[in-house]
């Protein structure tokens, strides 16, 4: 039994599709001048910890990405974090760019990864989508005729407990060493657990795969 939609919810991603979207992610990461990566208006967990994810295999491809971050968008938890990031984990800053400050720095071969939603209307920064020539979509939520549709690339998968699931899932099918800290695996740990509400919902065994992968990262349970 399913509410809330038309269709339901069903697994389609075999280990060989999700290589394919992994190579071709890469490939297009690898060719671009550089990688934005962008969620939504007041920031989540999942959608803070799928751009996080989304930057580090983005360096593991030697490809400096950054993360379209404003702090008047945030909710409550990203706020919590971000002060943590000013006080302790300062290098973090440097993933983070301003919408303002990317909309001077974009140019036509710049890759646009937008993470955790697929309609313009709900992105951080809508001037920044519409000067963007190269758009890859990655989302866990249902698509309707309202989402986005000038993209390269897209990866959705409704039946997916978070976009960090589908994000940390391609890393197994890169042949590249993608480096996470502790805290950072625990900051995309937490995009899961919130998503699923403390894995209640919509959680498979791909779910409990991402988190090994991440405790081997060091992640720890939020607290």
């Amino acid at each position: 039994t399913y509410y809330g939609a038309k269709t339901t919810s069903i697994e389609t991603r075999s280990p060989v599709f999700v290589r394919v979207k992994a190579e071709t992610l890469a490939e297009m990461i690898t060719n671009a001048s550089k990688v934005y990566i962008m969620s939504h208006k007041d920031m989540d967990s999942d959608s803070f910890g799928s751009c996080l994810a989304a930057c580090k295999l983005a360096s593991a491809l030697n490809k400096k990405a950054k993360i379209i971050f404003d702090p008047d968008s945030i909710d409550e938890t990203i706020a919590n974090i971000y002060k943590i990031i000013q006080q302790e984990y300062v290098t973090i800053l440097d993933y983070l760019l301003h919408p303002r400050e990317a909309l001077n720095k974009i140019d036509d071969d710049t890759l646009l990864i937008i993470v955790d939603t697929q309609y313009q209307h709900l992105l951080t920064s809508e001037k920044l989508f519409k000067k963007a020539k190269k758009i890859a979509v990655i989302d866990h939520h249902r698509r309707n005729n309202d989402a986005i549709k000038n993209y390269q690339f897209l990866y959705t998968q409704s039946s997916a407990s978070s976009t960090v699931e589908l994000i940390v899932e391609m890393f197994q099918f890169l042949d590249v060493d993608i480096d996470i800290t502790p805290i950072e695996a625990t900051w995309m740990l937490m995009g899961v657990i919130v998503d699923t509400n403390n894995l209640m919902y919509r959680v498979s065994y791909r779910t409990f795969n991402v988190l090994s992968v991440l405790q081997k990262y060091g992640a720890e349970m939020p607290k």
